[in-house]
């Protein structure tokens, strides 16, 4: 993945796991890139805690009980 902001472009790397559904993990990825942008990180580390977040919400099985919190995201990173 790619993020691009005034400063330039910088790489994001996936992270890969095994997976139940994806049907609704934009949910979670839009929901860590607001988290980490209200608390005032940069695009590049935004985009990995949402990354992060989409790949501990995918793991489970379920839709809102799914979600991850901000101490699961941040033991995944």
């Amino acid at each position: 993945m790619i993020a691009v902001d005034d400063v330039g472009a910088n790489t994001i790397i996936v992270i890969a796991g095994a997976y139940y559904a994806l049907t609704t993990a934009d949910d979670a990825f839009n929901a860590g890139l607001a988290v980490a942008l209200a608390e005032g990180q940069a695009l590049p580390e935004a985009i990995r805690f949402a990354n992060a977040a989409a790949a501990v919400y995918i793991t489970r099985q379920g839709t809102a009980a799914s979600m991850p919190n901000h101490k699961e995201v941040n033991a995944l990173l």
